[in-house]
């Protein structure tokens, strides 16, 4: 059975029967495996993180070169400080969801450009390139922008494919 819908696998033959390369592949389950290793590629394609520790956000520089700040962090309020503990109790958050993104600009929105580089910092790591599947089932742009959300995340099995492809 597969974890794709209908609609999802509809999509993905549309995709595949367009790519002359995947076409030119055995249709049985050896050519379904090159296909689903070929689907993890990177593409520029930009999504939101589903679950990012902590740890991430404090000791990672980000892909747009921004860091955290411990300043601003302890310059923030009591009840700041508060709520992005809150936000982290289980150790990490899934920056995906909006009331996430909401919170981080919430804690982060002094203004000032110490505060503003943070958040910058947090919604930089909130996000990375997704592979070819993801960016294909995904909605938004996908832009740094305007990251992308997956109904999809990582890859999927090559019979998924050949349940999709009917071969």
């Amino acid at each position: 059975m597969s974890t794709l819908t209908a609609g999802q696998q509809a999509t993905l033959k549309t995709y595949i029967e367009a790519n002359p390369v995947w076409m030119g592949y055995a249709h049985n389950g050896d050519g379904a495996y090159q296909i689903a290793i070929d689907l993890q590629a990177e593409s520029s394609f930009v999504v939101w993180r589903t679950s990012v520790p902590e740890t991430d956000y404090t000791n990672e520089e980000s892909s747009e070169a921004t860091n955290w700040d411990w300043v601003v962090y302890m310059d923030s309020s009591i009840s700041e400080r508060a709520g992005y503990d809150r936000m982290f109790l289980n150790g990490s958050v899934n920056p995906s969801k909006v009331n996430i993104r909401s919170g981080f600009m919430d804690i982060f929105s002094s203004g000032q450009p110490s505060v503003a580089a943070q958040l910058a910092h947090m919604m930089a790591i909130s996000k990375r390139n997704g592979n070819l599947l993801e960016e294909l089932l995904a909605t938004g742009t996908g832009t740094t922008v305007d990251p992308g959300l997956m109904s999809i995340e990582g890859s999927i099995n090559y019979r998924e494919i050949v349940e999709a492809m009917e071969w």
